[in-house]
């Protein structure tokens, strides 16, 4: 169980260091005021199609930053 925590987590971190990258600003982890910056930012700049494929949607912080 444990081997399969850790191969989790270091995708977890390869498909975060990718994506920003890909978007060319780093997506922090959490529910930080920087991460609800950064979730503004991706949803004025291409909307919630585009914060969907970054985020869950289903988690507070998200829907925090849809319903502003």
């Amino acid at each position: 169980m444990a081997a399969a925590s850790i191969l989790a987590r270091e995708a977890f971190v390869e498909w975060l260091a990718c994506t920003s990258a890909r978007l060319g600003t780093i997506l922090p982890k959490g529910a930080s005021p920087r991460v609800e910056e950064v979730a503004r930012q991706i949803t004025t700049e291409g909307g919630r199609d585009a914060l969907s494929r970054v985020v869950k949607l289903h988690f507070r912080t998200t829907a925090k930053i849809l319903d502003a």
